[in-house]
């Protein structure tokens, strides 16, 4: 939810953090088809891509129309970052089933990861004219027209996703956060409250309503209180482990002017914080609540944690 950057470094985090998220289990990429080779999807439970590779490699050999094979084998080629590969495999895969949704949406990801979010629009796109109930693939288009600045896209295809599958919750969650970037504070807040009172438990949601009500770039959506109140929620949800959630209640401590608590809150976030660009924001922030002075934006940034879609 921080400003930051949409490197490619970070789409290859989403992959290696998040691969369950995008990259369900084997089994589930045979949709629409015949089961994958056993001993490949073997070596993919066991996180062994090399052998995953090869087996899926002779399951091609054996039968070079297997649309399926070459779509599980550029899961494993992008879980050993040959992204190429797998980009050759998923292109081979939709010239042998053109209507092969699941490749073009696997494909999209990677071009996701290169930054190249027009080929992975085009692709969700597609996807979506190929089967107008693919939920997965407005959900994803919708991130990535948010990361594009087109929030009002972004909303229009979350709000599909909710009409088709009312139980889609990031859709929700996605939603919230569009409203937030397009600069619709009130309706942001709505939406999230929304949120709590059918899972109390979003502690994503809670440490993003205290970012908002802590750092809001209009005055009048500031709530230093309010915004304690759920940042303390969000990280007692988590087991305070999360450095983004405690950065986040420094954050609203500061807003509160408790600046003692903003200090100890953010140096607590920043010995749980690994990434230097991570680490660098925080130490600019603690310098603030050092002097008395509370952290707040000019302009919301989209960025997306590891579980993004």
């Amino acid at each position: 939810m921080k400003p930051a950057a949409t490197k490619r470094s970070f789409f290859r985090a989403l992959v290696l953090i998040g691969a369950a998220v995008f990259f369900p289990s084997p089994g589930l990429f045979a949709q629409e088809d015949d089961a994958p080779d056993q001993d490949a999807a073997s070596a993919m439970k066991n996180r062994d891509f090399g052998q995953a590779i090869d087996d899926y490699t002779q399951a091609i050999q054996s039968n070079p129309q297997d649309a399926t094979a070459y779509l599980q084998r550029a899961l494993a080629y992008v879980k050993v970052a040959e992204d190429e590969k797998a980009l050759a495999d998923l292109a081979q895969a939709i010239q042998i089933k053109p209507s092969y949704t699941l490749a073009y949406y696997r494909r999209s990801f990677i071009y996701m990861i290169g930054g190249k979010y027009d080929l992975a629009s085009a692709d969700l796109s597609q996807a979506i004219q190929i089967d107008p109930q693919f939920t997965k693939a407005y959900h994803r288009r919708a991130c990535i027209e948010m990361l594009t600045g087109k929030d009002d896209l972004a909303i229009a295809d979350l709000d599909r996703v909710i009409q088709i599958d009312p139980t889609f919750s990031q859709a929700y969650i996605r939603r919230s956060y569009a409203l937030m970037l397009k600069g619709d504070y009130a309706q942001a807040l709505q939406a999230m409250n929304e949120i709590l009172l059918t899972n109390p438990k979003a502690s994503g949601t809670y440490n993003r309503m205290a970012w908002l009500l802590a750092t809001c770039p209009d005055a009048n959506f500031r709530d230093g209180k309010k915004a304690v109140e759920s940042g303390t929620t969000a990280c007692q949800l988590t087991g305070w482990r999360i450095s983004a959630q405690i950065d986040t209640l420094a954050a609203a401590y500061a807003e509160a002017g408790d600046f003692a608590n903003a200090v100890k809150c953010e140096k607590l976030a920043l010995a749980a914080t690994s990434d230097p660009e991570t680490s660098d924001a925080q130490k600019s922030r603690l310098a603030l609540y050092e002097s008395n002075k509370p952290y707040h934006v000019d302009k919301y940034i989209p960025h997306f944690e590891a579980t993004i879609n």
